[in-house]
């Protein structure tokens, strides 16, 4: 497959341990991670999103037709590469596109670490190219400087990838609130020292409604990956992450109970 966009979002990331993974498991085993989880992630994450909202099962054909024409999942051993094509996008696709494209690396996200494949990502904007497994881009160039600076796992969102988003995809009332409770500026760790930049609160479920760094040590830790001191280093800044998405989602509960109350 060959395809050249002027106008795209790509979703960037880099897999952490996967070396390790290698290393402390046997061929079969190895194996068997990438055909049962691995390459089985675009498909796990095409049936949630048209079931995580009505309006995405009523509009089934329309929601795989977009997602057909305008998302390329290509995975090169330890790297998930995303395109999603935003050239001429018709009234139909701007309906839908920015739930589409949100929920799908939420949901990717989010499956990677349960199953132990813990990412680094980040949301970038630019025009792209790629024909089979070999691409090129800015925003692929962009995405491998920003993934390999952050000392935590996460999705970044670049800051031409925001502008891109305020400015062209955000014209619906319910695509600004999921907005601006999903796309966060918080304080992090980078290898580049600590700055605030926009990540995407990924929890979905009650995954962290027990003890949390142990759940993120055992998904760091899953399939015989080795904890070392910067693989630890990484927990914990992970842990910062998550605990400032849990706050901004129990305020945003109680915000929209208070709206509620207030009706």
């Amino acid at each position: 497959m060959e395809k050249k966009v002027k106008k795209g979002l790509v979703f960037y990331a880099d897999i952490l341990g996967y070396l390790n993974i290698i290393k402390n498991n046997d061929i079969e085993l190895c194996a068997s991670l990438i055909n049962d989880i691995i390459l089985q992630l675009d498909r796990s994450v095409i049936s949630k999103i048209i079931s995580s909202d009505p309006k995405y099962s009523e509009i089934n054909t329309d929601i795989q037709s977009i997602l057909q024409e305008r998302v390329t999942n290509i995975i090169v051993s330890d790297t998930i590469v995303i395109f999603f094509d935003l050239d001429n996008l018709t009234s139909k696709d701007k309906t839908y596109i920015f739930g589409i494209i949100s929920l799908y690396v939420i949901f990717l996200f989010g499956d990677t670490f349960e199953k132990g494949i813990s990412v680094r990502a980040s949301l970038e904007y630019g025009p792209f190219y790629f024909k089979d497994n070999i691409f090129a881009g800015k925003a692929i160039s962009d995405g491998y400087m920003n993934t390999m600076d952050m000392d935590f796992s996460g999705i970044l969102v670049s800051k031409d990838a925001d502008a891109y988003i305020q400015r062209e995809l955000l014209d619906l009332l319910y695509d600004k609130k999921f907005y601006n409770e999903r796309y966060i500026p918080i304080l992090g760790n980078y290898k580049s020292g600590e700055k605030k930049e926009v990540l995407i609160n990924w929890i979905d479920n009650d995954i962290f409604k027990n003890d949390i760094r142990q759940t993120i040590f055992e998904s760091f830790n899953m399939h015989k990956k080795d904890i070392t001191d910067s693989v630890m280093r990484k927990i914990e800044n992970t842990e910062r992450i998550i605990r400032c998405f849990l706050y901004c989602s129990k305020i945003n509960g109680q915000n929209n109970a208070d709206k509620k109350e207030a009706t």
